[in-house]
């Protein structure tokens, strides 16, 4: 059995499916070069934010200075604890004097006995 020749028509058909199948990776090529550039675009934004990213950590303590300067305020927040408690024991102190002279001295005066 001898192959059948191709006509005009069959040609044409031919044509035609490779014209929309090229069409249609080129609509392809198309969408990915526009989703490139967009992720190349979106991939520069993100490295300036890291190179600002990585200039502000630059700013930050390190853990040893963190924890040194958190020691020091410890410190010096548990000194100021120990003054209000000695404080108040001198104040409550004070305030028995003067509850025990106002006894002896009511409204200012001496009072004879």
């Amino acid at each position: 059995m001898r192959p059948m020749a191709l006509n005009k028509s069959d040609l044409d058909a031919i044509k035609k499916l490779i014209q929309e199948t090229v069409s249609g990776l080129q609509e392809t090529v198309s969408n990915l070069v526009s989703k490139v550039i967009s992720h190349d675009e979106r991939f520069d934004q993100l490295k300036d934010e890291l190179v600002d990213m990585r200039q502000d950590i630059r700013l930050l303590p390190t853990k040893d200075e963190f924890f040194t300067s958190m020691d020091k305020l410890m410190g010096k927040l548990t000194a100021i604890e120990e003054e209000k408690t000695v404080s108040a024991h001198q104040t409550r102190g004070h305030e028995d004097r003067i509850t025990a002279l106002e006894e002896i001295h009511p409204e200012g005066q001496h009072t004879q006995k």
